[in-house]
């Protein structure tokens, strides 16, 4: 294999093992920022140069993304391959056209899945996701799979055309149901497949900053204890011990300033990053906290949006900001909830549900892709924004929000198409994902986000939280917030929570 210069030592040693071994899952691991997804680019060029078929994924969208920008093009989210629509209509010129989604597989295909970000991975996501590619025509429940169980099974088979790279750090967030990481551990596999492993050493990301990453892991390790500016004696971090709002307020916007797309606001919990969102946004822009959106202002997509190819986790900068329709009022089932957002449930645990009034607003907006660079006008559900008066910030009626607005997109459009009511899908499928007001996008603000969110990507700055839960964050999320930094992170001490 030619010598590629722009690799370091043991990227160039990695893709040399990759090639030169013979093996059905490639483990590939290294703490943030030695570079496994530029790595991934260039394994991807080599296994369609060997007429594979590749399928690089994600847990995340926001992970998914980046793996586009990184130069792997098809980068989906692993729910997609599993569960993603088949076919869907799309703008072709002048009219809609019928496109076929999920990807059309033949059982002697050559395949290489790239799985990015793939800590996060359960072991019931890890089940399903290999019985798809070796196993598809075995349907699995989608909830409670073991691997064990997949392996015991008389019909399951390893096709050793199909090959899985796991790519991933140990040290960064764990499963959101448990503690172990499955895909990334031999152990998992080495009982049915040649397994074989790499780590990745070289920082690259943080090369001219290497105290970044000593100081995520310092802090990870040491979540017991306080953190102050004598425990970091280091230029690329920054600690806050007790600092009033207006402080972190002025740090942020002062980064914001000099570049509002490479400064984020981490914190473990959605209230707190949804408070700072509504506040913070009010000194940036100079404006009422109720007004939805004004030009310039940063958002995030938080539902997949097939008809404009925007997915959970895509970050948008609103160039334009249109008329807003309000929707007719409209009678919908919706969840029966107590005053502090929680659902309430009859004494066999189900939801009680109840019929009331609702109606959706609809605001026009122009938006351009933060790393696409792409453009598109489109209509968003104001509603999903939580920024109501009467609201009180409280975050967890987002759920039931979100709840509220399919169930509303679903009548209106039969509102609006009553020949439709009853019919069967097909005679209405281009109809309603065609629909502007069907396809109108789920966001949220995001000049603060949570440490989940910001898994796989990078900004020049980051403030990163620590005093909202104190000893308690789970593992791996401090050196997960504090590595998205390339150039320095702001640090909120756990002090407050500790004294």
């Amino acid at each position: 294999m030619a010598e590629i210069m722009q690799f370091t030592k043991d990227q160039k040693k990695a893709l040399d093992y990759i090639e030169n071994n013979n093996w059905d899952i490639f483990i590939l691991t290294g703490r943030a920022g030695t570079g496994k997804s530029t790595l991934l680019e260039q394994i991807q060029t080599i296994y369609k140069n060997k007429k594979f078929k590749v399928y690089p994924g994600a847990f995340t969208g926001r992970a998914a993304a980046v793996l586009r920008q990184k130069g792997l093009d098809n980068a989906r989210t692993i729910h997609y391959y599993l569960y993603g629509r088949p076919t869907l209509y799309v703008e072709f010129k002048n009219f809609f056209k019928l496109v076929k989604l999920k990807l059309t597989r033949k059982l002697n295909d050559s395949e290489l899945w790239i799985i990015d970000e793939s800590s996060m991975l359960d072991e019931n996501l890890t089940t399903l996701l290999l019985n798809h590619i070796h196993n598809p025509k075995k349907a699995l429940g989608r909830f409670g799979q073991k691997l064990q169980e997949l392996f015991a099974d008389d019909t399951y088979d390893v096709d050793s055309t199909k090959k899985i790279i796991f790519c991933g750090d140990p040290n960064q967030l764990r499963p959101i149901f448990g503690n172990k990481m499955p895909a990334l551990e031999n152990s998992s596999f080495d009982e049915q497949f040649k397994v074989k492993q790499f780590e990745l050493t070289t920082l690259i990301r943080h090369q001219s900053n290497p105290g970044i990453h000593k100081a995520a892991l310092a802090i990870e390790d040491n979540a017991n204890k306080i953190i102050s500016e004598n425990f970091i004696d280091n230029e690329s971090i920054k600690v806050f011990q007790n600092p009033d709002n207006e402080e972190i307020v002025d740090v942020f916007l002062k980064l914001y300033k000099k570049n509002p797309l490479q400064i984020k606001y981490l914190s473990f919990l959605n209230q707190l990053v949804h408070e700072f969102n509504l506040f913070i946004r009010t000194r940036i822009h100079n404006i009422d906290p109720r007004i939805k959106l004004v030009p310039n202002e940063l958002v995030h997509v938080t539902k997949n949006n097939y008809f404009y190819d925007l997915w959970n986790g895509d970050h948008l900068i609103v160039n334009e900001v249109g008329k807003t329709f309000e929707g007719p009022e409209l009678i919908i089932p919706c969840f029966k909830v107590d005053d502090s957002g929680k659902k309430l449930e009859d004494n066999k645990g189900n939801p009680l549900v109840i019929e009331k009034p609702i109606s959706l607003s609809f605001t026009k907006i122009k938006v351009t892709h933060t790393e696409t660079n792409k453009t598109q006008e489109l209509f968003c559900i104001d509603e999903t924004l939580n920024n109501a008066k009467g609201d009180n910030w409280i975050f967890i009626k987002r759920e039931l929000i979100a709840h509220e607005v399919t169930q509303y997109l679903s009548k209106f459009f039969f509102y609006r198409f009553p020949e439709f009511e009853g019919a069967e899908w097909d005679s209405f499928k281009e109809e309603r994902e065609t629909d502007p007001y069907n396809n109108a996008l789920f966001l949220n603000y995001s000049y603060a986000i949570t440490g989940h969110k910001a898994q796989g990507g990078e900004w020049n700055n980051i403030i990163v939280d620590l005093a909202t839960r104190g000893n308690r964050l789970p593992k791996g999320w401090t050196y997960t917030a504090i590595t998205r930094a390339t150039e320095k992170a702001f640090i909120i001490s756990n002090l407050r929570k500790n004294q």
